[in-house]
């Protein structure tokens, strides 16, 4: 039995498809067409121009993947404090993964606590927290946390 999905371009309506087969283990290429109807580069110079990072939204990036934010938060934040820029998701994701990559988890007590504190944070968002993390090691230098309880009092 041979399972197949033909399937057309949605976007642009592109005629380039590959057919393969797996067989025993081995994938075999039955069918290949390499035409395109448009081009296979981005040739707007404006459009990778403005979706570029600066190097003061790489910093923030870095800071946020640091104190464990995930990457919906990481954007909301880029769009927010930078409001002209254009925010291009791809590019933040791949920025994301970088720094998680580059990122070695600690197993210091300042590290633990604060894993503790943005656990709660991201659980309970009433939770206030603010981490200064400095140097390339990104080492904290200062924490300041308040509960919901006390934001009340």
């Amino acid at each position: 039995m041979e399972n197949t999905r033909e399937r057309k371009s949605v976007r642009k309506g592109c005629p380039w498809n590959i057919n393969l087969r797996l067989t025993s283990g081995i994938i075999r290429v039955t069918s290949l067409c390499k035409e395109h109807n448009h081009s296979l580069h981005n040739s707007s110079p404006s459009h990778s121009r403005n979706a570029r990072l600066t190097q003061e939204m790489l910093e923030e990036i870095k800071f946020l993947v640091n104190v464990g934010c995930g990457a919906g938060p990481i954007i909301r934040a880029l769009q927010k404090h930078f409001p002209t820029a254009l925010i291009d998701p791809k590019s933040v994701y791949n920025a994301i993964c970088q720094f998680r990559r580059d990122h070695k988890k600690s197993n210091s007590d300042a590290a633990e606590i604060l894993d503790k504190l943005m656990k709660l944070q991201r659980e309970e968002h009433e939770w206030f927290v603010k981490a200064r993390l400095e140097s390339e090691d990104n080492h904290l230098t200062g924490l300041f946390w308040i509960r919901p309880s006390q934001i009340e009092l």
